[in-house]
């Protein structure tokens, strides 16, 4: 379509160019000719101009429409399940451990048309422990690869784990190409007792595990042996369809799961586990 609005503006051109010399060429035979002839010839100046008017603003619309075409910026989405472009109030943390999500989409309809290059760093202003950081820089990818016409979701999970109990930090994440965009988040890590107490035990019937959260609240994630399946009736089992399963326990809280043996299996004790998220 833009080559054929370029091939009709070029032609207008030439046609305005050869209007204006002819016009001239009119004006000076006005001169010798009598009133009707003059009448006549007037009317054809005035196709002739309206003719190069007209090509004008076709010629200055083809070249608009390039330019729009090709400054046309890309969608570009850098957002977190945690992290905003205001800081929300401060996540208060009953674990050693922050965790969230960078995306390259804000919702189930938009995505990012351009792959984004970040970082990630946190800061503790009144000294605690920097921990340990995994996914704190990288490149959240738009396609699956190049040849692909479709954009995809992407995701990366940032944690930092081994934080000191009782101090605040900032988490900041900044896409650093091709556009960029900072968002960040306080947090302060609540002091406690945040480990797990589990226990195993196989019965006739059916495996026994058995977990405490002590001062940690949040997510976990519980596993178990092929061959097992977890007794629903317990609540925060109540949706699992396959291990491992991911679900939210509250602190002070002791729970008990029943998994029943469905196939033929040696018993593996270090199968069945709980941890925290």
């Amino acid at each position: 379509m833009k080559a054929i609005f370029r091939k009709i503006a070029e032609i207008s051109k030439k046609a305005a160019s050869a209007c204006k010399k002819a016009a001239v060429k009119c004006v000076t035979l006005l001169k010798t000719l009598d009133t009707k002839s003059k009448i006549a010839i007037s009317l054809m100046l005035v196709i002739s101009v309206s003719t190069t008017a007209f090509s004008a603003t076709l010629a200055k619309y083809s070249k608009t429409n390039d330019s729009d075409i090709a400054v046309s910026p890309k969608s570009f989405y850098f957002e977190s399940n945690l992290l905003k472009t205001t800081p929300p109030e401060t996540y208060h943390v009953y674990s050693d451990t922050i965790k969230f999500d960078l995306m390259n989409y804000p919702d189930n309809e938009r995505t990012s048309e351009v792959d984004i290059t970040y970082t990630v760093t946190i800061t503790s202003p009144d000294g605690g422990s920097l921990g340990t950081g995994t996914n704190t820089s990288g490149t959240l990818y738009c396609k699956v690869n190049d040849s692909d016409e479709v954009y995809t979701p992407a995701k990366a999970t940032v944690t930092y784990s081994g934080l000191t109990q009782g101090k605040n930090y900032v988490v900041t994440a900044t896409a650093t190409a091709p556009y960029t965009k900072t968002i960040s988040a306080s947090f302060y890590m609540e002091p406690g007792d945040y480990s797990l107490v589990s226990s195993v035990e196989n019965k006739i019937d059916y495996v026994l595990l058995t977990f405490s959260t002590l001062d940690y609240m949040g997510s976990v994630t519980i596993t178990w042996q092929e061959g097992y399946v977890p007794d629903n009736s317990e609540p925060i089992m109540a949706n699992a369809e396959g291990s491992p399963h991911v679900t939210t326990v509250s602190s002070n809280t002791t729970y008990t799961i029943k998994f029943y043996k469905t196939a033929s299996a040696d018993f593996n004790q270090s199968a069945f586990t709980v941890e925290a998220n």
